[in-house]
């Protein structure tokens, strides 16, 4: 073998050693890539829809979730609520005709709290509201319940571990009392606030649940309830504000599959980047390899999900009570 042909070889090899290492980079991300194609294609058939297995449950296809192991490192993280499911209970039907939600909801400055049309009395009050993540494991998106509940007490707040909630969900769930508290100038100081989830045993991580915590206390400090056909994703900050979250998506098509007629989601993101999978063969002397890259799609996912569900956006805590609370 003279230099030439050696020179070619070890090029080859090195070629070939690169394109290993790219395939293995990408692996992931094909992954997540697929699934959402795959929810794209049910959507576009019409597939996406809830529906009912005769047993009221909706038709999530999600496998039952296992009981969580000793070591909390093995049970999968959903990032929130980072949120394992099993099927969901469908929404009860609403016998009245559903109100056209409106387009454009009248924003009020975080700051411009107004005062509250219901006070806490000393008796035990309660309210729930979805919740919607991401498993950290397929990417897929899964919907729960949030529940609120406020007794007599000194302040405490307390966030029910079973599933368990990590830090970062806690400081959202203490920052939720604290914005729902002011709003309805009710007394922190003289409640007690439980806060429980209700997702099928997954690690709840993540403050992304953090409107929809706000919201359940607000509702249950009014004597109030939460719409069971409207969803939220998005942080509660300290003013008052939602704050932006990620895999929207995701949580979108979640939210739509589980029956659920409005979601909603912080400002700005309404319009969400999806990464389309693309594929280019080239044919390097006798070698064939497949070049796999992604290119940015963007969706309107009130244009994506129109006649299946409403999308709005909302930016601070008056949104949320306006489409929410009743």
């Amino acid at each position: 073998m003279d230099k030439k042909d050696l020179a070619i070889a070890v090029l080859s090899i090195l070629l070939i050693l690169s394109v290993a290492s790219s395939l293995v980079t990408y692996h992931y991300q094909q992954q997540i890539i697929e699934k959402q194609l795959q929810i794209i294609r049910e959507l576009s058939t019409g597939g996406g829809g809830a529906t009912d297995t005769g047993t009221g449950n909706s038709g999530v296809s999600v496998p039952p979730t296992p009981a969580i192991p000793a070591k909390p490192t093995q049970v999968p993280r959903s990032s929130l609520p980072s949120p394992s499911p099993s099927p969901t209970p469908t929404p009860t039907p609403i016998l009245t005709p559903t109100p056209t939600f409106p387009r454009t909801p009248t924003s009020m400055p975080p700051l411009a709290i107004p005062a509250s049309t219901g006070t806490f009395t000393p008796k035990e009050r309660s309210a729930s509201a979805n919740i919607v993540a991401v498993r950290s494991d397929t990417n897929e998106g899964v919907i729960g319940k949030v529940r609120v509940e406020i007794k007599n007490g000194e302040g405490r707040v307390l966030a029910n571990t079973k599933p368990f909630v990590e830090p970062d969900t806690q400081y959202s769930v203490r920052t939720a009392v604290k914005v729902a508290t002011k709003y309805t100038h009710s007394d922190m100081n003289s409640m007690d606030f439980i806060v429980s989830f209700d997702i099928n045993g997954t690690l709840i991580g993540g403050p992304s649940a953090g409107a929809a915590i706000t919201a359940a206390t607000i509702a249950a400090l009014e004597g109030k309830k939460v719409r069971e056909d409207v969803a939220i994703t998005g942080t509660i900050e300290e003013d008052g504000s939602i704050g932006r979250v990620g895999a929207v998506f995701e949580k979108a098509v979640a939210a739509e599959k589980n029956g659920i007629r409005l979601f909603l989601v912080p400002k700005g993101q309404r319009v969400v980047t999806f990464w389309e999978r693309k594929e280019v063969k080239r044919q390097i002397g006798p070698f064939s390899f497949i070049q796999v890259y992604y290119e940015p799609k963007r969706i309107d996912l009130a244009e994506y999900m129109r006649g299946k569900m409403d999308v709005q956006e909302v930016s601070t805590i008056d949104d949320v009570v306006k489409y929410m609370i009743y």
